[in-house]
């Protein structure tokens, strides 16, 4: 049931759009919702706990290195958790998707002045990201 989990990821991407910010209610839903609608059939608890921590690690260290907003390492963490397959080649093509997005949307707002500092909201990056990874699945 992603169907239901897009819908929010998409709403977090446009809240963290417009203000750079993604709220704790946000993640909450979409972890719930993640929660409500995962098939356990098909659910490998110790996997998707595994890359969820992994994730995390990784996560943190580009929080406190690189500046990425624990937000965007919450968000990663639940996609992980609940809606990405926890095979590698999985995350790095979503890992590609982000960047490269993340990337273009950096010079969309940059408008051509290289040395200006830009805040990028990562949001929309892991939400295209999610979908083409999930489509490419």
């Amino acid at each position: 049931m992603h169907l239901l989990l897009l819908p929010i990821l998409g709403w977090i991407a446009v809240i963290d759009a417009r203000t750079h910010r993604i709220t704790n209610k946000a993640v909450v839903a979409l972890a719930v919702t993640g929660l409500a609608t995962v098939d356990l059939q098909n659910f490998d608890v110790g996997r998707q706990l595994k890359a969820a921590m992994i994730v995390l690690v990784i996560g943190l260290l580009l929080s406190i290195f690189c500046g990425v907003g624990m937000g965007d390492v919450k968000l990663i963490v639940v996609l992980a958790l609940f809606l990405l397959p926890p095979e590698l080649a999985t995350y790095q093509r979503f890992s590609l998707v982000v960047c490269l997005f993340a990337f273009a949307y950096a010079l969309y707002l940059s408008r051509g002045k290289f040395r200006q500092s830009v805040k990028i909201p990562l949001a929309p990056a892991i939400f295209v990201g999610t979908i083409i990874t999930l489509i490419a699945k």
